[in-house]
């Protein structure tokens, strides 16, 4: 079931309280046999899926950080660049000009 609930809905910006929903279990239990399942936390595991599809965004379709953060569930520019820099060392635009 957390499977299936997460592949299909990795695309969008989904919270790990509505993938809990969707999975009819209560957070505490969702959080639990995710990490069971996966070895790592789901807010850890959405994040670096997130940024492994902004990496590609950024890189294949070479997009700009101001076009995609929000698609990809951010607030604002600064806290996904801030997100992007933590995951890979450098900012949007460095990892667009050494792609």
């Amino acid at each position: 079931v957390i499977r299936q609930a997460i592949t299909s809905h990795i695309d969008s910006n989904i919270t790990v309280e509505e993938l809990a929903f969707l999975c009819n279990m209560s957070l505490s239990s969702f959080k639990r046999k995710f990490a069971k399942m996966y070895e790592t936390s789901p807010n850890k595991w959405l994040l670096e899926k997130r940024m492994e599809r902004a990496a590609k965004m950024l890189r294949q379709e070479n997009r700009k950080a101001s076009e995609i953060y929000y698609e990809l569930g951010y607030e604002n520019l600064s806290s996904f660049i801030q997100s992007f820099k933590q995951m890979y060392g450098v900012t949007p635009k460095q990892y667009q000009l050494n792609a």
